[in-house]
């Protein structure tokens, strides 16, 4: 079982990348961030290519770093340590910067929770369609680290988790005297599948003109 899926539709306009280890939650390792930087990178060079979707297999979007990348190189004696960092490190940034860089129109279906980097990088994408359930987790203070994926420049201005919390009060206000049903029905289809299939249709239509 692969890693990392890649799947094209729409004749090519369209690549869906799966995250597919369901049984780690969906972790990043060294290896799925070597591929995901080398397809965006790639992607560039498709004049074909329009819309990037990011998704995870399982009932998590992903839990961020796998933590083997480091606990494996820090029980192995002839580890160099120092260049076990740097290289994690410059993995991100080569992460951040090929996300940040891209021409494409990248939408993140996040099919559940997300922790850390896989949090971060949501303010870099053009669109994130996220299921009601999903919870977004940034522990940095509580590990002692800094924030990652830009989320210093990008959280501040346009806040995933507070944004969420205003559309949701503004949505209610707004269909306070509606129908119930009406809302019921027209909250499963902006839920839908189809609803996402119907957004990057419109995108690859766009991207023609």
């Amino acid at each position: 079982m692969k890693s990392i899926e890649f799947v094209s539709s729409h004749n090519g306009a369209v690549v869906t990348i799966r995250l597919n280890v369901p049984q780690k939650r969906n972790a990043i390792s060294l290896q799925m961030f070597r591929e995901l930087i080398d397809f965006l990178r790639a992607s560039e060079s498709d004049p074909k290519l329009t819309i990037v979707v990011l998704t995870g297999t399982g009932t998590y979007f992903s839990s961020g770093n796998d933590l083997t990348n480091f606990t494996n190189a820090f029980q192995d004696p002839g580890a160099n340590l120092d260049q076990v960092i740097k290289h994690g490190a410059q993995l991100v940034s080569d992460m951040v910067e090929a996300v940040a860089k891209s021409s494409k129109i990248l939408v993140a279906k996040v099919n559940g929770h997300a922790t850390g980097i896989m949090v971060t990088l949501l303010g870099l994408f053009d669109l994130v369609y996220a299921v009601d359930t999903a919870q977004f987790l940034t522990p940095f203070v509580q590990l002692g680290q800094s924030p990652e994926g830009a989320s210093s420049y990008t959280f501040p201005r346009q806040s995933l988790l507070a944004t969420k919390r205003l559309i949701s009060q503004s949505f209610l206000e707004k269909v306070l005297q509606a129908n119930e049903r009406e809302i019921r029905e027209l909250e499963e289809r902006f839920k839908s599948d189809e609803c996402l299939e119907a957004i990057m249709a419109f995108f690859t239509k766009k991207s023609k003109l």
